[in-house]
């Protein structure tokens, strides 16, 4: 289980407001309670920056052995799915905006992770990164993407 110590780093790492670390530890345990069967791992917030530097938090994801969870619109609503990785996705498309060296991502670096899902009714993995939360994105395509969702090697 992903220790408490991790959520709030990882938050401070995307400057979140006090508010919004609240509903993040909140939406954590509510998960904990409503999928007690996954062992989380890891945290990821997809987010994208405007262009006037607004930085908008689309989903937060959880990720587990076993599948992700999705958190959308986590500052808005509660509406919590979860993706197992038997749903296999189809292929993994990455694009990025203002390239850059991924060990050392800039305020101008963006990119959007997308893999669509071998069954029609289900979405996929479609997340976006910017500045230093691209960083945390390659590692989680990397760690959970690639070996579980699309049953890639890592090697």
């Amino acid at each position: 289980m992903i220790a408490q110590n991790d959520i709030e780093k990882y938050c401070d790492s995307l400057n979140l407001l006090e508010a919004q670390k609240k509903r993040v530890n909140e939406l954590f345990e509510l998960v904990k309670k409503t999928h007690p069967d996954q062992n989380i791992e890891d945290i990821f917030m997809s987010e994208l920056t405007q262009k006037d530097g607004k930085r908008v938090h689309l989903n937060l994801m959880f990720f587990s052995k076993s599948g992700f969870i999705e958190c959308a619109s986590p500052f808005e609503k509660y509406d919590i799915a979860i993706t197992p990785y038997s749903i296999k996705g189809t292929y993994l498309r990455i694009e990025m905006e203002n390239p850059f060296d991924i060990s050392e991502p800039n305020e101008c670096s963006k990119i959007i992770v997308k893999s669509p899902s071998g069954d029609p009714t289900m979405w996929g993995f479609h997340v976006s990164a910017s500045g230093s939360n691209c960083q945390k994105l390659f590692y989680v395509v990397q760690k959970y993407i690639k070996p579980n969702y699309l049953g890639l090697s890592l090697s």
